[in-house]
């Protein structure tokens, strides 16, 4: 019965009784965003992460832990080239974020503390991409998480669409 929906313009929507009333949120100082990508962890808590050009203030991910009420800018980057486009999680605790390649390399972040702190995979770790390839910033479909420890990125607008899988929460 619970939904969360990111939205334009800094919005977030949120219902707890299967759609029959919706909340909105709007961030402050989020106006510009567009909230592509939305993790739930139920009622309470929220992870809302942002799409668009980083070096225009865009790449940001936010939390609530109050149903909305109250939202913690929790990472953020101006880095030139990082377009953040999705994030899913293993658990609570355990998620990966995905951005486009950076240098040749995907851009991804890890957290180990429910998306309270989030931080850069070496660039050595990353997946190697091929010129013109990327991903996808519609609604998280280019990353998942599954089971205890796997993940899968899907990529397209290079020579060949692919799938790259880690067995070791997107370490390698």
């Amino acid at each position: 019965t619970i939904c969360w929906i990111g939205g334009s313009s800094g919005t977030v929507l949120r219902t707890t009784n299967g759609g029959k009333d919706w909340s909105t949120f709007k961030i402050p100082g989020a106006d510009s965003l567009d909230f592509r990508d939305i993790h739930a962890f139920g009622r309470e808590t929220a992870i809302a992460m942002s799409a668009g050009p980083a070096e225009l203030d865009k790449g940001k991910i936010y939390r609530t832990d109050n149903g909305g009420d109250t939202w913690s800018l929790v990472y953020q980057t101006t880095q030139s080239g990082v377009f953040l486009d999705g994030i899913d999680f293993w658990n609570k605790n355990q998620g990966i974020c995905l951005g486009d390649p950076i240098n040749g390399r995907l851009f991804i972040l890890t957290t180990e503390d429910g998306g309270k702190s989030w931080q850069e995979l070496p660039m050595e770790d990353r997946p190697q991409a091929q010129s013109g390839e990327a991903c996808f910033a519609a609604s998280g479909t280019s990353i998942l998480a599954v089971g205890k420890d796997k993940a899968f990125i899907g990529t397209g607008g290079g020579k060949m669409a692919r799938v790259f899988r880690s067995e070791d929460m997107g370490r390698h």
